[in-house]
């Protein structure tokens, strides 16, 4: 998982913190490990035609700051987080199933 604040000075910016050089003390590059644990439904219906999945999903991220100096807060941020995101995922199965055989072959 990785994260940071996108800061736009524009074209004609005259602030000379936010030059090039100078935005990655201001962005909270942050970045690590993630896992995504989800629990949900799978409905194969009989007729072939409804076929869904709903599913609750929970990432969690450990993080911790990639950058060595925030300008903003004079320090380093070398604490270590735990980042989550929370989320729904449905969709519709649309299945490819083969052609069945008109004749049957016995031996």
């Amino acid at each position: 998982m990785q994260h940071k604040i996108r800061i736009d000075p524009g074209r004609n910016s005259d602030t000379p913190q936010l030059t090039k050089t100078y935005l990655k003390g201001y962005d909270r590059l942050t970045n690590g490990f993630s896992l995504t644990p989800a629990i949900g439904y799978l409905l194969l219906g009989n007729k072939r035609r409804v076929n869904f999945f709903v599913q609750l999903e929970y990432g969690i991220g450990f993080t911790q700051s990639r950058r060595s100096w925030n300008y903003d807060l004079n320090s380093a941020d070398t604490t270590k987080r735990i980042d989550g995101m929370m989320g729904i995922r449905a969709g519709w199965i649309l299945p490819l199933y083969p052609k069945k055989a008109n004749d049957y072959y016995f031996y």
